[in-house]
């Protein structure tokens, strides 16, 4: 059986396109995984630091935070783990430096509590943190609770003094 060259162009360019349209599924996909990820991760940080401070009336110190909720909250290393650098020592996210010894019950709800950001372990500071960010959108969890993904060009506008 003789395959026509027509056939054989149609054929091929019909495989094209549908390899084409499987990638941008697959990677649809993807990218609502990462999302998803990126959600849980920042509201599990929140969580963890709400009932740290629910016991201790404050957020816990700067330099150990990470280490508190490992202690505290029953948390692992692996909660603060961000999603491209998975490993030990490496945090994820960083807490709200304006938040050290101030009194949980009586901060601003809209206060950043915590974000993402990539450095060391128990990393903490401000925006400058987050404007190192290649990311278009930060996930950042606030006093009151609640998470949002944050477009770069918006830190400015986010609260970080109580």
């Amino acid at each position: 059986m003789k395959i026509s060259k027509k056939t054989l162009s149609i054929f091929l360019m019909s495989t094209f396109i549908s390899l084409l349209l499987l990638g941008g599924i697959l990677y649809f996909f993807y990218c609502a995984f990462i999302e998803k990820f990126r959600y849980e991760g920042i509201k599990g940080i929140g969580i963890g630091l709400t009932v740290y401070a629910n016991d201790y009336g404050t957020v816990p110190p700067l330099d150990q935070w990470c280490d508190k909720l490992i202690e505290e909250a029953d948390f692992g290393p692996s909660h603060f783990w961000g999603v491209i650098d998975r490993q030990e020592g490496v945090c994820g996210y960083a807490l709200n430096e304006n938040l050290q010894g101030k009194i949980f019950s009586e901060l601003d709800d809209k206060v950043v509590l915590a974000f993402e950001a990539k450095g060391p372990w128990n990393l903490s500071g401000g925006p400058e943190l987050m404007k190192t960010s290649t990311r278009k959108k930060i996930a950042v969890v606030f006093v009151d609770g609640h998470m949002k993904f944050i477009p770069r060009e918006d830190i400015d506008k986010l609260k970080w003094k109580p």
